[in-house]
């Protein structure tokens, strides 16, 4: 379905030159009654009738154009709602997916935060340690001497 109908392609254009046609038409049709109204012809009736009959087509293809016309921007409304719709959904996902990693990548941090103070406080309860058997050893070393 390619949307608007081949026969009657929409054009800028398309709107405004129907609707002159449209009102030469008319226009023509009003002097071809008043001149029948003064002629009286017989001649001048099949004239009018062919311009009435051309007016009515003119009409009947520019509802048709409307129509056509109407049904393509509904459908391509529905479209641009429907892919509108699909990008929100997406980018929800995107926000979502990013904002749980972040939270991750945050309490991963947090933890290694935890094990480097633990390992940090456990370094430095030894190195205490062994600063003080360091001092008792000296202590016991001069004793001995």
């Amino acid at each position: 379905s390619s949307g608007i109908n081949a026969e009657w392609p929409l054009r800028p254009g398309d709107w405004t030159s129907a609707r002159e046609q449209l009102q030469e038409r008319e226009a023509e049709a009003r002097e071809a009654i008043l001149e029948l109204q003064r002629q009286g012809s017989a001649s001048e009736s099949a004239k009018l009738l062919a311009v009435w009959r051309s007016v009515n087509s003119i009409r009947q293809d520019f509802s048709t154009t409307k129509n056509h016309t109407t049904k393509d921007l509904e459908r391509l409304k529905s479209e641009m709602l429907e892919w509108s719709n699909r990008l929100e959904k997406q980018c929800k996902a995107v926000y979502l997916e990013s904002q749980a990693l972040l939270d991750n990548e945050r309490l991963a941090r947090e933890q290694l935060e935890i094990v480097l103070s633990e390992r940090t406080n456990s370094f430095n309860e030894m190195q205490k340690k062994m600063d003080s058997d360091k001092t008792d050893l000296q202590a016991k070393i001069q004793d001995l001497q």
